[in-house]
């Protein structure tokens, strides 16, 4: 979808709200804010297993590459509703192995409002990816979603996911799936320290059969910040569990496909400045597949640096 039609989509909603806004004039105290927010980062990494985990490839062999990430979005919120676009470029360029360099772009689009206590919205998101210069995917996705505080400390979300995935190379693993999400986040200190657990169940239907899969995803998440030396260190903690079952025997295999992946990522983050952010990270992936070739570990450890204007 061009930015331009994105756009159009967006200010086509926004003008008749404005217009509406206008009409009520002395009846409604509603007042709309726009946002707009602006970051460049730029970093590099260690990947102890360069890997191409949408197509199960892996080289077993480590390098290192260097990121660079660009975003832009605007938000406006009028009364109890609130609209939102989103651009986002990345790009991975590995030392060795070019063939696996990525270059990434993601256009958002998110429409939401308050209704009885709950919190409603539908996000759309577009994405085409290269690998090594060549086109790789395209992925459409639609969520609608709704999500309220229970407590002062427990907050709800649910969504619904429909996506289409297309991997241009091999066709066969193109699919279309349908995902239902559940988190739930606890609030111990507002977002001074909080934590997240998330259940995700999604079925895949792929151009080939065999691809056909069903996932079941568990996520849990610590995240927080530290004061220090008058300013605030940020962390996240997250470990994830994914099985996915295909439910066929698979080629070269006297086995039916069954993933087992666990993956830990951790995350510090200091500010050397209102604008100018420093990151550590790193994380571990530990792939076990009843189809060998499908099994792997994977360590990243990277730093990288942002600078946001706002």
């Amino acid at each position: 979808m061009p930015i331009a039609y994105l756009l159009l989509i967006f200010f086509c909603v926004l003008v008749p709200g404005q217009s509406a806004l206008a009409l009520e004039g002395s009846k409604t105290s509603l007042n709309a804010t726009l946002d707009l927010k602006a970051h460049l980062s730029f970093g590099v990494i260690h990947d102890s297993n360069v890997s191409i985990k949408e197509i199960d490839s892996q080289l077993e062999e480590s390098d290192s590459a260097n990121m660079l990430e660009m975003g832009i979005s605007a938000r406006t919120k009028i009364g109890k509703a609130e609209m939102g676009v989103s651009y986002n470029f990345s790009q991975t360029k590995y030392q060795s192995f070019s063939e696996f360099d990525r270059e990434s772009k993601l256009l958002g689009l998110e429409l939401s409002g308050s209704h009885l206590g709950w919190r409603q919205g539908l996000s759309y998101h577009r994405a085409n990816a290269k690998l090594g210069n060549e086109d790789f995917l395209e992925l459409e996705r639609w969520s609608p979603y709704v999500s309220r505080f229970l407590t002062r400390r427990l907050y709800l979300r649910g969504s619904f996911i429909n996506q289409d995935k297309t991997i241009i190379p091999r066709s066969g693993q193109s699919s279309e799936s349908k995902s239902v999400t559940l988190d739930l986040y606890y609030f111990r200190n507002g977002l001074r320290n909080y934590f997240n657990v998330s259940g995700i169940i999604r079925e895949e239907k792929a151009t080939t059969t065999r691809y056909n899969n069903r996932a079941e995803i568990i996520r849990l998440r610590m995240l927080g910040r530290i004061r220090a030396n008058k300013r605030s260190w940020r962390y996240e903690f997250s470990w994830a569990y994914e099985q996915k079952d295909f439910k066929e025997i698979w080629p070269r295999s006297n086995n039916e496909r069954l993933d087992k992946r666990h993956s830990i990522r951790v995350k510090i983050s200091y500010p050397f400045s209102k604008s100018i952010t420093g990151e550590i990270f790193t994380n571990f992936v530990d792939s076990d597949s009843s189809v060998s070739y499908a099994s792997f570990d994977e360590n990243i450890v990277g730093i990288k640096f942002t600078y946001t204007l706002d």
